[in-house]
């Protein structure tokens, strides 16, 4: 975790502007780039953590080379081996971002940042951050942006992002979340757990119903929904249930997703925070998912639908053309983002232009509903989860068509991946499950 390294005086109500609704009060930062530094129910306590910069609700993008290491650049020892790391508040020796825009109306909040490198000593980053909040009820909704534009243009691949990084104080230190195969059907809850006193780095679950949350002792605190993805990687550190916003216990989550971070990339994403008992949480989550309609799909419409590859660089940010545009090669892998994949769900259409003839491999990995003890490091052997995989072809001219893959095996799974074993061109409008 981040050593404490200024006493946050950042806190006080004239550095913050509030909004509130009848359920919660919201307070968004704007001396610390707009992160939100305060969310409570009307007479609860504040659930955001802010003992350093690090925490807080607050982006943190992730870009290649690791380590980042500009020359004639002051780098703190405890993060040389870090990444390009913009974040909102600001560095890790105490310099804040830059707010250049707000906005505040009766129940919403708009800012604009330009965050610094965490790594780094005052060195603001080649980029903007803006953020919309939006109460409705005991929620926030949440849009985020990162407008990128760095002096660096190397095509880099794939870094795992926090979207967003959410603290809470270590009064709030029971994950809670379902990851079993039967999502948004009152199935009993599978990971309720208090997180060891030093359970850092975080551990990976995924929450099969997009939500998971950190609550109290009474079962009470602060859930996030995220639609495009069921990795959550959920920590603590120092917790013992204890603790307010100036003190070191917290605990941590964060929806996560690989992206490939384009030098020029404007890159959104929505969430909504959602304060409440466990079962508020939760039914307010499921009633999300149940009205959702791109439920197993995804389209390439100016984004890569979280979509990112093994061996591959693509043509770049989807365009007016609205495709995925890349060549591959025998051993390149084209891979989906982490949704469940129920196991009715047995083939893959890819509304695609193929040029070439070439065998494919489909892998998806079997989801036990089992949470993983495991670090962001990796899983170890020991709790690798099963691989299932099946055999077919995508051949073409090059001209638009419908492609059908088998899924194999009619299983649960999390998220699939499409291995080449030949060289050709692939153009693919969309992508679905069915």
């Amino acid at each position: 975790m981040y050593e404490r390294f200024v006493d946050l005086d950042f806190l006080g109500d004239e550095h913050i502007v509030y909004v509130e609704n009848e359920c919660i009060r919201l307070g968004v930062n704007l001396a610390l780039g707009g992160a939100i530094t305060y969310l409570a129910a009307h007479g609860k306590k504040n659930l955001i953590n802010s003992y350093d910069w690090g925490r807080q609700v607050q982006l943190s993008f992730y870009g290649l080379p690791r380590p980042y290491r500009p020359a004639g650049v002051e780098i703190s020892p405890d993060w040389a081996h870090g990444a390009w790391n913009p974040i909102s508040c600001g560095d890790a020796f105490g310099n804040r971002s830059q707010m250049l825009e707000y906005r505040v109306e009766e129940t919403s909040v708009y800012v604009k940042c330009r965050p610094m490198l965490w790594p780094l000593n005052n060195v603001p980053a080649e980029c903007t951050f803006e953020t919309w909040y939006k109460l409705n009820g005991a929620q926030v909704e949440v849009t985020s942006r990162i407008n990128n534009a760095r002096s660096d243009t190397t095509r880099y691949p794939a870094t795992g992002q926090e979207l967003p990084a959410v603290y809470t104080n270590g009064e709030w230190w029971k994950a809670v979340t379902y990851v079993g195969n039967t999502p948004c059907t009152g199935d009993t809850l599978t990971v309720p757990y208090t997180l060891d006193t030093e359970c850092w780095p975080p551990r990976r679950l995924f929450a099969t119903e997009h939500w998971s949350a950190l609550v109290n002792n009474e079962d009470c605190g602060l859930g996030i929904w995220m639609p495009s993805t069921t990795q959550f990687g959920t920590g603590s550190y120092e917790s013992d249930g204890t603790g307010g916003p100036k003190d070191n216990p917290t605990a941590y989550i964060s929806p996560h997703h690989e992206e490939i971070l384009d030098h020029d990339i404007q890159y959104s994403f929505d969430y909504v925070l959602i304060v409440g008992t466990v079962e508020e949480i939760r039914a307010a989550a499921v009633a999300r998912e149940k009205a959702r309609t791109d439920l197993y799909s995804w389209r390439f419409d100016g984004c890569r639908g979280h979509f990112w590859y093994k061996g591959i660089t693509d043509a770049g940010i989807p365009g007016k053309n609205g495709c995925l545009d890349f060549a591959f090669a025998a051993g390149n892998v084209l891979v989906a983002p982490p949704q469940h994949i129920p196991a009715g769900k047995t083939r893959l259409v890819l509304d695609a232009a193929i040029e070439g003839d070439a065998p494919v491999r489909v892998r998806r990995t079997v989801y036990s509903g089992e949470f993983h003890n495991n670090s962001n490091r990796g899983l170890p052997p020991e709790e690798e989860m099963t691989v299932v995989e099946a055999a077919g072809r995508l051949t073409g001219n090059g001209e638009r068509r419908e492609h059908t893959l088998s899924l194999g095996l009619p299983v649960n799974s999390i998220g699939f991946e499409v291995e080449f074993g030949g060289a050709g061109r692939a153009r693919i409008w969309s992508i679905r499950v069915e």
